[in-house]
């Protein structure tokens, strides 16, 4: 059977690359200008996977569109290659983002995609009745 790790928010969000993001942890509702966050998020293999995925998480300005700070790889600190992934694996995933400290006062937007590392192209998430591109985790208020 499985046993979820302990996780700050769960988020159970599910793609069409055959993978799971389970939670998060490190999202705080505020953030400084020029601050680090540190978020690690929780990932489950639903099956094998042929294609390679690298991890984009993305802080959005309040346009939704301006990336403000952005990390990207490979997931596990670049150690474990979706396609070494084996159905029911968790991998805990570190991330990084350092957030400009010209942002100004704004809500962002925390997100998260997969896409294929060779082609660019993203891995679609399914919400509700409809597929996007990227997860939303949360809004973040973002102050001087």
């Amino acid at each position: 059977t499985f046993v979820r790790p302990p996780m700050q928010m769960r988020v159970d969000a599910h793609n069409t690359a055959g993978i799971d993001l389970l939670g998060v942890d490190g999202i705080p509702e505020r953030v400084s200008a020029g601050q680090n966050l540190d978020l690690a998020l929780h990932w489950r293999a639903v099956g094998t996977m042929q294609n390679s995925y690298k991890v984009s998480l993305q802080l959005l300005g309040r346009d939704g569109r301006t990336i403000l700070a952005q990390d990207d790889g490979i997931p596990g600190g670049w150690e474990h290659p979706t396609t070494s992934w084996q159905p029911g694996d968790l991998i805990l995933d570190q991330r990084h983002l350092q957030v400009p400290a010209g942002s100004g006062e704004q809500q962002g937007l925390l997100i998260v995609a997969l896409y294929d590392e060779d082609t660019g192209r993203r891995s679609q998430w399914l919400t509700g009745n409809s597929l996007r591109d990227y997860w939303a985790l949360r809004t973040i208020d973002i102050v001087r």
